[in-house]
Formats: C-alpha cells, structure tokens, sequence
C-alpha cells in the first residue's frame, strides 16, 4: 500500500512539475511583455535592441509548441500583439517628435497615413 501511495505522489509531483514548467514559459514572456508596456516609452535603441533580443530568446525557449495547449497558445499570440503594439506605440511618438524637431508638417503627415490606409483598405475590400 505503502507502495501506491508512493508512486501516486510521484506521477503527481512530476505532473505538478510539467504544468509549472509550461505556466513559468508563459510567464515569463508576459513578464518581458509587461516591462515593455510599461517602460519602453522611455527606451533608448539599445535598450529597444536589448528588450527585442530578450523578446526572441524567450519565444525561442517555447520552441516545442506542441507541448502548449490551445489556450496556451492563445496567450502567446496575444501577448506577441501586446508586444508589437508596445514596441510601435513607442517608436511611432519618437518619430513624431523628431519629425516636428525637423520642421515637417506632422498634421499632412498624419492625413497622407490616414489617406493610405483607407485606400489600402478599399483596395482589400476589391480583391475580394
């Protein structure tokens, strides 16, 4: 009996172990993408350089994505979205501000975008 009982704590240990091994890797990427949205407004390039560089080694860690759930992967396709929208947030307000530093109209600037992107959306809506 002893035995059994021995060998149940095991498996369950050992599962307990999987699962937090699984739960940490997606911890970890949130913990990277969290730091980003709340600091990277203030990055320098390097530190852009040094938060991408830890963004990849992360995602690389998950290589074996078919040991991740459906919603596991979820998460993680969310929060790479997070990631990208933090990283564009961040560089988007530092070319604005280096745009006005050079002198350039930031108001027809912002229209020939707004332009393009309607036109990119008429023309995505013909091709179906």
């Amino acid at each position: 009996m002893k035995r059994l009982q021995k060998i149940l704590l095991g498996v369950t240990l050992m599962a307990g172990v999987c699962a937090c091994g699984e739960t940490t890797r997606l911890e970890e990427l949130k913990q990277v993408v969290d730091e980003v949205k709340a600091e990277g407004k203030a990055y320098t390039e390097e530190e852009w350089a040094e938060a991408n560089a830890k963004f990849a080694q992360v995602l690389d860690s998950l290589e074996n994505l078919k040991d991740l759930s459906a919603d596991e992967l979820k998460e993680m396709a969310r929060l790479q979205a997070e990631y990208a929208k933090a990283a564009f947030d961040s560089n988007a307000r530092k070319v604005m501000e280096q745009m006005k530093e050079a002198g350039v109209d930031v108001g027809s600037f912002l229209q020939g975008v707004s332009e393009g992107l309607g036109e990119a959306a008429d023309s995505s809506e013909n091709a179906d």
